[in-house]
């Protein structure tokens, strides 16, 4: 069995498994995104309390299993729970699909700390009442660029020149960016 390992997370999904247990996908500043099963996340007074709900921020503790196989969520304390005040149905909406790119953008146990960082804080101005199509829009972009899915404005995806924008422009998919 391996050694237990730690790191800061946010919880991006929660799947009932049983009456007891569940499966959580979690964003780690250290491994990334990884996946694993909570025995016991469900009950009330369960090793893990409310640290488990979706949008939480918290420290764990997990086990891990062969590739392709679940890990083992043994330990997790709640540090933060990003919910909007009030009944801000945009806020919260916004932070959902925050979770949902970082499922879709992300691969398992590939870290990416700042990623991680940007995500916390980009859930924190959307809970405090940030303009969430702002705020969501930034935080596109910079996963875009972190990741190195980000299109080339500046120069052509093509031949490499320098974009001149008083002139005609269209953006090549294939390419990755503008085409002069």
């Amino acid at each position: 069995m391996s050694a237990p390992e730690k790191a800061s997370a946010l919880v991006l999904r929660v799947i009932d498994f049983s009456e007891t247990s569940a499966v959580v996908t979690l964003f780690t500043r250290e491994f990334g995104k990884i996946s694993g099963m909570a025995k016991g996340a469900r009950r009330p007074k369960g090793p893990f309390e409310h640290a488990l709900d979706l949008l939480a921020q918290c420290r764990i503790v997990f086990l891990r299993k062969s590739p392709g196989a679940l890990d083992l969520l043994t330990e997790a304390k709640l540090e933060r729970w990003f919910r909007p005040r009030g009944h801000d149905l945009a806020s919260l909406y916004a932070g959902y699909y925050v979770a949902e790119l970082l499922v879709e953008l992300t691969h398992d146990y590939d870290p990416h700390a700042e990623l991680f960082d940007a995500a916390v804080q980009t859930l924190a101005e959307l809970m405090r009442g940030g303009p969430a199509d702002a705020v969501v829009l930034r935080f596109e972009l910079w996963a875009l660029r972190v990741l190195g899915h980000l299109p080339s404005f500046a120069v052509c995806a093509e031949c490499g020149t320098s974009i001149s924008w008083s002139g005609r422009v269209s953006f090549g998919m294939l390419a990755g960016g503008v085409l002069c």
